[in-house]
This record gives structure tokens, sequence and C-alpha cells, in this order.
């Protein structure tokens, strides 16, 4: 399989003062300006994404890929699916078990949250959520897909 992008988005497609700035706004909470970063990547690179999102839970794929539209996503057709949802709640033990039974080749996982993703922070980019995903991550996640 190809490469894979395992999507958070709290942390990552907002930050901090956005998502306290736009409470009202649910589920619309994605910055346009980081889905232009996301697409700036995807653009670069053959991956598809799995959402690892907590918003998995209460979204399906279909409308994960409609919220992140009407902020400027350009390659849903490449959002191929979610992470299974764990009896843990274990972001790093879901991300283990989709890889596992899809034969991922290799993938960079977009995250705010180390703790987590014990055992996957080597192929984590690490995101502040106080800023969200920027230009300056833009290079490590290429790096990781190669």
């Amino acid at each position: 399989m190809n490469n894979i992008i395992f999507l958070d988005f709290d942390g990552v497609l907002n930050n901090a003062r956005f998502l306290m700035n736009n409470t009202n706004q649910w589920p619309h909470f994605l910055m346009v300006e980081k889905i232009d970063i996301l697409n700036r990547i995807l653009d670069q690179t053959n991956a598809n994404i799995v959402f690892s999102t907590s918003w998995r839970e209460n979204f399906t794929t279909i409308q994960l890929i409609d919220i992140m539209e009407q902020a400027g996503f350009k390659h849903g057709i490449r959002c191929i699916g979610k992470t299974p949802i764990t009896f843990e709640c274990n972001r790093a033990l879901e991300i283990s078990e989709y890889v596992s039974a899809n034969s991922v080749d290799n993938y960079a996982i977009l995250d705010d949250n180390a703790n987590e993703l014990h055992g996957q922070l080597k192929k984590t980019v690490l995101i502040d959520n106080q800023t969200g995903i920027m230009d300056e991550n833009i290079e490590l996640v290429l790096a990781m897909l190669k």
C-alpha cells in the first residue's frame, strides 16, 4: 500500500485559540490555512489519508471529507478510511492495528498529543497545538514519506 498519513484534526488542522474563538461554528473547526498546508503536502507526495482523529467516532469518512472540503481541502479522493476504535481508546494501538491489517509500507502521523502515541513517536510529526501544522512541518512529513 502507498504512503499513509494518519491525520488528527484538533491541534493539527486548527489551533487552541481558533477553537476557543469559534466554539459556535461546530463542526467547522478547521482552519483554511492549515488545510492549505495539508493540500501542499499531498500535492508533493503519493500519500493517502487515514483519519486517526477522535472526530472519526462521530462522523463517517464522507462527512469528515466534506468538513475538510468546506475549508478548502482538494484531495478527498485520497482519504481512504479511519483507524479502528479500540476499547482502550489507544491511538498508537489503533494506528498499529490499521498498519498491520492493511499492509501499509510507510506512514507518517500528524498529531499534537505525544501521550497518545507511545511507541509510534518515531513516525510522528508532533504538532504544537498552540499553532497547528506550520510550513516548517512540511519537510519532516516529506522526509518520513520518502
